[in-house]
């Protein structure tokens, strides 16, 4: 007898199963343990990251404001120096 729509449907859905399979977080995370972070350290580099980032961001906002108004440059001047580094 041929096969039906449901054991084409089981066949595939075991195929994907398995693929998922490899990328689970159990895997990653024994990744992560051969360095000997531990995730609160993880963690705190997270968070250590974004307050970079968002530090960043403010900087470049405040600097924008204050070439604008204080040095007193257009907006072409002020837009080019925020770009140019």
């Amino acid at each position: 007898m041929g096969k039906t729509k449901s054991d084409n449907y089981d066949a595939l859905r075991n195929k994907k199963e398995k693929a998922d399979d490899s990328f689970r977080l159990e895997d990653s995370t024994e990744e992560l343990k051969r360095d000997g972070l531990k995730p609160v350290h993880i963690f705190a580099y997270s968070i250590g990251h974004f307050g970079n980032d968002l530090c960043a961001s403010m900087w470049f906002v405040y600097l924008t404001w204050y070439i604008k108004n204080v040095v007193g440059m257009n907006e072409l001047v002020t837009a080019g120096s925020i770009l140019s580094g």
